[in-house]
C-alpha cells in the first residue's frame, strides 16, 4: 500500500487582528508581541463585537474550503480520495466529529475513511 499527500489546501478567515489592534485593546506594546512570539497578525472567525460566530466561518465551513482547495491543488476528484484526516482543536460539535461532517459535505464515497 502506498500512502501519499498529493495536495494541500488552506483557508484563512478574512477578519484580521494585528498587533497594533491588540495594542489598542490591551496595555502591551505591539512590537513586543512580534519580538516575543514572532506573530504580526492572527485571523478570527469569531465576531468579538457581537459575541457570536460569523455565519459561514465555523470550523467545518473553513475545513470544507481548505479541502476543496487541496483537491484542486492535487487535480483530483473527491471520489479519488480513500481517506480524510481532519485535525482541529475547535470542532463545531463533539459528536459527530468534524471529519465525518467534512466527508458528507464533500460528497465522498461511503468507502472513504474519515479520521479526526
Amino acid at each position: 500500500m502506498v500512502v501519499s499527500i498529493v495536495g494541500t489546501g488552506m483557508y484563512l478567515p478574512p477578519y484580521r487582528v494585528t498587533n497594533a489592534d491588540l495594542g489598542r485593546i490591551y496595555p502591551i506594546n505591539p512590537r513586543l508581541i512580534d519580538k516575543v512570539f514572532g506573530i504580526d497578525e492572527r485571523r478570527y472567525s469569531y465576531d468579538f463585537e457581537n459575541w457570536q460566530m460569523r455565519p459561514g466561518e465555523y470550523d467545518s465551513d473553513m475545513g470544507e474550503r481548505a479541502a476543496r482547495a487541496a483537491l484542486e491543488n492535487a487535480g483530483v476528484a473527491v471520489g479519488d480520495i480513500d481517506a480524510f484526516i481532519y485535525t482541529t482543536s475547535t470542532p463545531d460539535y463533539i459528536m459527530p466529529d468534524s471529519a465525518c461532517d467534512l466527508h458528507e459535505r464533500l460528497g465522498a464515497s461511503e468507502d472513504a475513511a474519515a479520521f479526526f
